[in-house]
């Protein structure tokens, strides 16, 4: 027995040194404690690090605006004068005579484009769509109904049977549904159309001929339908991301093929709007705004009722101060 402090103990003897029972497994226990610490320390250090690393190379965001809600501030800068809306005019092959009507609005601030097929009987400006044409061409439809729409400026774009095949062509094809199997003997050899029922990417020549197919089993309404689906396939597959690049090129080649009213100078001031709905456009962007009832005809008149009428306004009006 060995007194140390009056308290009596075992001692276990190597060596010449004196050691308490459990001494050494006290001493490897707090090593492995270091350890553990030391360890926790490094992964601390290297994580602050990592993140300190991450928020400088992440991409700059406004102060406490969330992310999800970074476009829709930026598409609210975009106001009235940064958006377009066109007439498309489907015109005869003399040019004398509009067949078909349609108003695409291409609206930044929404990330949206707008497409709606016109009757040419629609009443504007005190006549027709259709005889307005006749008297005062494309810029006397566009005048009567930035006037019946209360926007700005409405630009316009006539193209007739064989400009809607060679632009097609040019912009590389579309993609649309046809609802019905179509098989048409035209008077006219070259729009002779066989096309069955379904969805695929269609040449500019087998466009033109199916729109001028006559016979749809839904009429004359399904039949301005059929542009309207059309027109908006070409806005979706045409005006995306990828093709950011093109959009001047796409501009020019629209202007040699068919007869458009709107300036270059125009075009570049409305770019950077066009740009953004390409960037954000995931090829559904467009709407086709559909009315829910039919206008109602007097004669060789028609009108909207004041519930279309008002749906109308909505996509293609000018949405004021914003």
């Amino acid at each position: 027995m060995l007194v140390l402090d009056s308290s009596a103990g075992k001692v276990q003897h190597k060596k010449t040194h004196y050691m308490p029972v459990g001494y050494r497994y006290r001493r490897v226990a707090v090593g492995l404690m270091t350890l553990a610490g030391g360890i926790l320390l490094l992964l601390f250090v290297i994580w602050g690090a990592v993140s300190t690393v991450t928020e400088i190379l992440a991409p700059p965001k406004e102060e406490g605006v969330p992310i999800h809600m970074q476009v829709d501030e930026e598409a609210a800068l975009y106001t009235d004068k940064d958006a377009v809306t066109m007439l498309v005019l489907k015109l005869s092959d003399d040019r004398s005579e509009a067949e078909q009507f349609m108003l695409a609005r291409f609206e930044p601030s929404e990330e949206r484009v707008y497409v709606h097929a016109l009757y040419p009987q629609m009443e504007a400006g005190g006549s027709t769509l259709a005889q307005l044409y006749r008297e005062k061409g494309a810029a006397g439809c566009a005048d009567a109904l930035e006037e019946l729409f209360d926007c700005g400026e409405i630009y316009s774009i006539g193209m007739t049977f064989k400009q809607i095949r060679l632009m097609i062509n040019e912009l590389g094809g579309v993609t649309f549904y046809v609802p019905q199997a179509v098989n048409y003997a035209a008077p006219e050899a070259d729009r002779n159309v066989n096309i069955a029922k379904g969805k695929r990417e269609f040449t500019g020549g087998e466009t033109a001929r199916l729109l001028n197919f006559p016979d749809w089993e839904g009429g004359e309404a399904q039949h301005r339908e059929m542009y309207c689906e059309v027109l908006a396939a070409l806005i979706n597959q045409k005006l995306v991301e990828g093709r950011t690049g093109r959009l001047k090129d796409m501009f020019l080649e629209l202007h040699g093929g068919a007869e458009v009213d709107m300036s270059m100078t125009t075009f570049h001031d409305k770019l950077t709007g066009l740009t953004y709905l390409a960037e954000h456009n995931k090829e559904d962007g467009t709407m086709v705004v559909i009315v829910k009832k039919k206008p109602v005809f007097n004669g060789d008149t028609c009108s909207y009722t004041d519930k279309d009428m008002k749906s109308l306004w909505a996509a293609f009006g000018d949405r004021g101060e914003q």
